[in-house]
């Protein structure tokens, strides 16, 4: 039996790497990837979106350093973001002594006194965890950004994994006490050469079975299995 899988980003590359029997990739683009894709310009690699590779599961880091090999390379997280021509440090509730003294004190009073009611959505959520300095000045911009998504149509299933901060590391945050914040990713993997692609590409390296520019146009169940029907046969 032919086990199909739709998409080829790094989702459908990985489970088909950990899948027995065979199976096939379809995938709509002309190289597998999806947002793990990695574009060269001018003699640097630019990654399709910012990544690193974390986790709480050792299982899994183990995995990805296998699959990388010599390729995998640890680093120590260092950003920074500008707000109001500042660098704060990351992530904002961990750099609040950064900001301007009516800023630091609109964060931390809505952090203290917070009476938003219990979430339906992850605008609500923001709001009812952080505040509303917090969230007005970054967290609700920036997800917005990211998402390209009004933040009242996300759901609170995924929310886990924005850790809340202790309310001690808020407070020390905000009289110039050093905190670290996601401690979890304080020190992440990344590949040493190729971007995050090279993670495909190693995947790709292990045996996958991938069909590039297939474009899925109708699943049918037939005979006792499903058959996809798209731009590149069926």
């Amino acid at each position: 039996m032919l086990t199909g899988i739709l998409g080829g980003g790094l989702a459908g590359i990985s489970l088909q790497h950990f899948l027995s029997g065979n199976s096939e990739v379809l995938e709509k683009e002309d190289r597998p990837g999806g947002l793990c894709r990695t574009f060269r310009k001018g003699g640097f690699a630019y990654d399709l979106g910012g990544h690193i590779l974390f986790s709480r599961s050792q299982e899994l880091l183990d995995i990805l350093l296998n699959v990388l090999g010599e390729n995998a390379h640890t680093r120590r997280r260092n950003n920074r973001i500008l707000f109001k021509g500042r660098d704060i440090k990351y992530p904002f509730e961990n750099g609040l002594s950064g900001l301007e003294k009516q800023d630091i004190y609109e964060c931390l009073i809505g952090y203290l006194v917070n009476e938003h009611p219990p979430p339906n959505n992850f605008k609500e959520w923001i709001l009812h965890t952080f505040g509303d300095g917090i969230a007005d000045k970054y967290l609700i911009p920036y997800n917005e950004k990211i998402w390209k998504l009004p933040l009242e149509e996300i759901g609170l299933e995924w929310v886990e994994r924005v850790p809340r901060p202790p309310l001690e590391d808020v407070i020390k945050s905000a009289l110039g006490i050093e905190t670290e914040g996601y401690v979890h990713q304080l020190n992440f993997i990344y590949p040493a050469r190729g971007g995050i692609e090279s993670l495909i590409a190693a995947f790709m390296k292990q045996g996958a079975n991938v069909t590039t520019a297939f474009e899925v146009e109708r699943i049918s169940a037939e005979a006792g299995g499903w058959f996809v029907s798209g731009s590149g046969g069926t």
